[in-house]
């Protein structure tokens, strides 16, 4: 039986957090041998209960405890060095709602004002792709940060609940191409936590971005938690469209033209539409690895069987079409 390497990851890495919460120890002073004892503890815990022994039955099962160690060893040091080089405080893991379950929920209060940031944990190269939002297939990240907010305003009414992150984090093990400069110990961590940058939606305004990485109030250049940069200037929003930087009116915008999708396709279920319509991206098909393409017999050889194709778009198009089907609405309504 194939070992779910995903499940294992997600399990230890929370169990790393709960540990830190249970012995009442801030993630901010948890020290680097304190962290590598821990890890090795969990791993140890999550593998031998995982299908009973089957991990450690053969040589090779055994090396890939040991690669799971190493792997959930520096995403745990990445983990940390997010949270020591920010102002949000981690408060909830594997927070489970009736819609799904969040890996983990980040807090900040600034001036009376509460920011939230939700952190999704992939154990691939997921990243935020507007595209894959706009067409509905990537909503998960933000829905779980609206039911975030609304939660949390109900708990404080007195208080402004602003959304502030959302992020895909990857679980993985990366190799850096050596350079002269590397020899610094302080450069080689810096190449090494950049491959951990976490990819998503950023609130733009300044206390939201510097509550994420107060380095870059000091050290010019581009941040190694987000994709913002800074400059004398102030905060240079001129990054890739991907990066999910937007004002905290736009972040708002995202999340309602999301809800919209999610209660568009909730009318569809129960309508029945369940038609055969797989999209495709450049040569990227969900079909290239379904189990279940015997069952639906898709074939785009055949008359009628045709992907939909997803197009490039950006976040500032989103908004734009949202505000397009809002003044329809209201048009609609008059």
């Amino acid at each position: 039986k194939s070992v779910d390497m995903g499940n294992i990851f997600h399990e230890a890495i929370e169990l790393f957090s709960r540990k830190i919460v249970e012995k009442n120890i801030d993630f901010k002073d948890v020290t680097d041998e304190w962290r590598k004892d821990i890890v090795t503890e969990v791993v140890n815990e999550v593998t031998e209960t995982y299908g009973g022994k089957i991990l450690a039955s053969t040589a090779r099962n055994s090396y890939m405890v040991e690669k799971i160690r190493r792997i959930t060893d520096r995403s745990a040091w990445a983990i940390i060095e997010h949270i020591k080089r920010g102002d949000f405080n981690p408060s909830e893991f594997e927070l489970k709602l009736k819609e799904g379950r969040i890996d983990r929920v980040d807090k900040m209060s600034d001036d009376g004002d509460i920011y939230i940031k939700v952190i999704d944990y992939k154990s691939g190269n997921t990243s935020f792709d507007p595209a894959m939002v706009e067409n509905g297939l990537q909503l998960q990240l933000i829905y779980y940060m609206d039911k975030m907010v609304d939660r949390e305003s109900k708990a404080n009414p007195s208080k402004k609940v602003i959304p502030g992150g959302a992020f895909y984090f990857n679980i993985k093990d990366p190799i850096l191409d050596f350079e002269e400069s590397m020899v610094d110990d302080d450069v080689l961590t810096e190449k090494l936590l950049r491959e951990y940058q976490m990819s998503g939606v950023i609130n733009s305004s300044h206390e939201m971005l510097l509550g994420l990485d107060r380095n870059m109030e000091f050290v010019k250049g581009s941040s190694d938690i987000s994709k913002a940069k800074y400059s004398d200037s102030g905060i240079d929003l001129r990054v890739e469209k991907k990066a999910g930087i937007m004002s905290v009116e736009n972040f708002d915008k995202l999340i309602e033209r999301v809800k919209d999708k999610v209660e568009l396709m909730t009318r569809e279920i129960m309508d029945g539409k369940i038609d055969i319509n797989p999209y495709k991206r450049g040569q990227i098909s969900p079909c290239n690895y379904c189990k279940y393409n015997r069952v639906c017999a898709f074939d785009n050889k055949q008359f009628d069987n045709e992907y939909r194709t997803l197009s490039g778009t950006d976040l500032k198009i989103i908004g734009e079409k949202w505000n397009v089907c809002k003044k329809q609405e209201a048009g609609k309504e008059e």
